[in-house]
């Protein structure tokens, strides 16, 4: 998360617009609150949006578990 902080500090996703980087960590990072490490994001805002931004995505929100527990 240190490192993703800076990187996404001057930019919306990893290499500029949406990517199969991101694509790559979405399922690790969207669901760190489900594993109660939900306080690895609190001290970087940056990190938090574009986490935001990533569930904001149909992609991402239809692939996450918890869309899979509402079917």
């Amino acid at each position: 998360m240190d490192i993703l902080e800076p990187m996404l500090a001057e930019r919306d996703y990893l290499v500029d617009t949406f990517s199969l980087a991101d694509i790559a960590y979405a399922p690790l990072v969207c669901e760190l609150e489900l594993c109660q490490l939900g306080d690895l994001v609190d001290s970087r805002p940056a990190v938090r949006a574009w986490i935001s931004r990533l569930r904001g995505r149909a992609s991402v929100r239809a692939t996450s578990p918890t869309a899979a527990d509402a079917s």
